[in-house]
């Protein structure tokens, strides 16, 4: 009885530890922090995206509003410019 617990504890860390990786793996490729976005006082969620991504035209860098599943601005010390966080739909957006 003790083997069985034992072997099935063991099987649960590992599942855990392989859930935690795919997490990470996921998180990774799917995000893209861009820095320097000027920032406006009463910005909107559409025109922020917009800016954004016309920004990154600039830079050679296609990425639809359709790709992004989400965008914000990560927080900062104050004075400095937070950096804008994109999640994409796949990871063959994300520039190299």
């Amino acid at each position: 009885m003790d083997e069985r617990i034992a072997a099935n504890e063991n099987r649960n860390k590992e599942a855990n530890i392989r859930s935690n990786e795919n997490e990470q793996f996921s998180r990774k490729n799917k995000n893209i922090k861009v820095m320097d976005v000027p920032e406006s006082k009463h910005e909107t969620i559409p025109e922020f995206s917009q800016n954004v991504t016309e920004l990154l035209k600039k830079e050679n860098i296609t990425l639809t509003e359709a790709e992004i599943i989400a965008i914000h601005r990560l927080p900062t010390k104050p004075g400095k410019i937070r950096p804008v966080i994109i999640k994409t739909q796949n990871n063959m957006t994300k520039p190299i």
